[in-house]
């Protein structure tokens, strides 16, 4: 947005390890934290819920304030 990248034309040279190491039975490690990423699920759908329930209320609110408040009695 508002052009504050630029592309300058440098392109990085490619470097390939000529003797790459492998190591049998090791086992890789996330780069995410299983618990914290959770957790923000949790917080993620409690908000989305949340939202969901005060639309629902006012729509409730504002159908009683048509029928019921708006009524005119004649």
């Amino acid at each position: 947005g508002g052009n504050l990248l630029r592309y300058d034309g440098a392109v990085e040279e490619l470097r390939i390890n000529p003797r790459p190491n492998l190591h049998t039975g090791a086992v890789e490690s996330s780069g995410v934290d299983p618990i914290k990423a959770l957790m923000d699920v949790i917080n993620a759908t409690k908000s989305v819920t949340s939202n969901g329930n005060m639309i629902r209320y006012h729509d409730l609110l504002m159908d009683r304030a048509v029928n019921v408040l708006g009524r005119v009695q004649a």
